[in-house]
């Protein structure tokens, strides 16, 4: 949504900010941003050398990598700096992500589906107490439980709406989640990821940024365009 390139602004009204994003995300008010939407960081629309500098704020890691490191250094002018911030898979943000799609997952599955729409209330109250015995604490269960109890007296058609009105809402964070998931990076595999950067820039060795309480938050991936390109 523009957040990055507005903090690049606010610092400095002289840089002129192009942002990508895969969804189809608005357009930006300030005239020293220009949002383009629905692009994928595999194939930027900017020439050659063009820019002056990369940032991402937990978005590059979600790429195909590889193309998304050359496509970054063909885009990029020789010795231009990035700053990415990607997603630790032992932050708090990765683990929470993790539980939040387990119990999304516990609600759409076939064991609460067929409690629901059988009509047994009996049913639907041992299915919810199940999910909420294995995932504690999130609200989404308490809030999606709530809601079935109160359908479970409607005709069977009605509760078969419901049902599929239901997976559709949740459907899109479902794919997010998982995208998180797969996308977040372990410490033991951020050598192996850093390889494609590692062949068009001279990257610096990762830092781990942490919380004021000492709990990993995210890594920090800096470095610079090489001269020469492979």
């Amino acid at each position: 949504m523009g957040s990055a390139a507005s903090a690049l602004t606010a610092a400095n009204p002289q840089l002129h900010v192009a942002g990508i994003d895969f969804a189809a995300v608005p357009a930006s008010a300030d005239p020293h941003i220009d949002i383009h939407a629905n692009t994928r960081m595999e194939s930027l629309p900017f020439p050659a050398s063009s820019c002056d500098a990369a940032i991402s704020q937990f978005g590059f890691e979600y790429a195909s990598v590889g193309e998304a490191a050359s496509e970054s250094a063909r885009v990029l002018r020789p010795g231009a700096p990035f700053s990415f911030l990607v997603h630790n898979s032992k932050a708090r943000i990765a683990s929470d992500g993790i539980r939040h799609r387990k119990a999304l997952e516990a609600i759409t599955g076939p064991e609460l589906e067929a409690a629901f729409l059988s009509g047994n209330a009996a049913a639907l109250e041992r299915q919810l107490s199940l999910i909420s015995l294995q995932l504690p604490y999130e609200r989404i269960v308490d809030d999606a439980g709530r809601g079935l109890r109160r359908h479970i007296g409607l005709a069977p058609s009605h509760r078969t709406e419901i049902w599929r009105a239901v997976k559709a809402a949740l459907a899109p964070e479902l794919v997010m989640l998982a995208h998180l998931e797969r996308s977040s990076v372990a410490p033991d595999r951020m050598r192996r990821w850093l390889r494609p950067l590692a062949k068009e820039f001279d990257v610096r060795p990762p830092v781990e940024l942490k919380m004021a309480n000492g709990q990993s938050l995210c890594w920090k991936v800096e470095g610079v365009r090489r001269t020469t390109l492979h």
